[in-house]
């Protein structure tokens, strides 16, 4: 019911269509279980993961995997408008990025997936909720941010939503849960050893940069960034509560997918 309000937010042509849809959300989030049938079984403890070791290798593969990262915001602007340019220099970085994010991060990658399909029951069960109450802060965010900057969707969001769904599909359900997790989580972590630092910079950092080069006024890049501030934050979160940043992954992963397919149904 919750999925099928969201859905309708995004999607709905009357207000208070999307009014209504808002005040189910919020009732159906907070209503009381008082019958046992309601009750989920007794949940698997989630497995919290040690934090990664750090050392001098590591911090420096870190930084270099940021520096190429964040130069695309530098050499992409030189590139001719034509379309099939971009989209072939786009497919290398992105190709190059994501090959570079497995190799630097392999180690953490490999026991973090081993552990992740080992305990996928007790991560499903213990997160499911955080997830719940993420969508539901995230909605009312992404409205204040469309009412204060008066539109809808970032200009980010606008030209993603304008690419050719063969490429959109690959480089937002595996591109980017895979090198934007890596950067914003992986790589900041490394960076960064208090927690509420760690998360506050990830989400800022998250936010801002898919907004700061693409609006037209510093008041829009920074109103339209606070949807993206809040993912970026609740990832920061999960990669904090888990030390498992499959998790990260995955969830990046089923919302990118879920945008991907909404984009996808408006255009028809």
């Amino acid at each position: 019911i919750i999925a099928c309000s969201a859905i309708s937010i995004f999607t709905s042509l009357y207000l208070i269509t999307e009014l209504l849809a808002i005040v189910n959300i919020i009732v159906m989030a907070s209503w009381k279980r008082v019958k046992p049938e309601d009750f989920p079984p007794e949940k698997e403890k989630m497995p919290v993961l040690k934090k990664e070791t750090i050392d001098i290798a590591k911090i420096i593969k870190a930084i270099i995997l940021l520096v190429i990262y964040f130069s695309q915001f530098a050499w992409s602007k030189m590139i001719p408008e034509n379309g099939n340019v971009k989209i072939i220099l786009g497919s290398i970085f992105y190709l190059l990025m994501i090959t570079l994010s497995i190799v630097f991060f392999k180690d953490l990658l490999k026991s973090n997936i081993k552990a992740f399909k080992k305990h996928f029951k007790a991560y499903y069960q213990n997160l499911l909720p955080l997830v719940g109450k993420y969508y539901l802060i995230y909605l009312l965010v992404a409205i204040a941010a469309a009412i204060l900057s008066n539109q809808i969707n970032s200009v980010n969001q606008q030209k993603l939503m304008e690419l050719p769904m063969w490429y959109l599909m690959p480089l937002a359900v595996i591109y980017a849960p895979i090198v934007e997790e890596t950067i914003f989580r992986g790589c900041l972590r490394r960076l960064i050893k208090n927690d509420k630092i760690f998360i506050v910079v990830s989400a800022l950092a998250f936010g801002l940069i898919h907004t700061i080069s693409s609006e037209s006024t510093i008041y829009n890049a920074i109103i339209m960034a606070f949807p993206y501030m809040a993912m970026g934050g609740f990832l920061a979160y999960l990669y904090v509560k888990t030390n498992n940043i499959l998790c990260n992954m995955s969830f990046h992963c089923f919302h990118n997918t879920l945008a991907t397919i909404l984009s996808f149904l408006i255009r028809l």
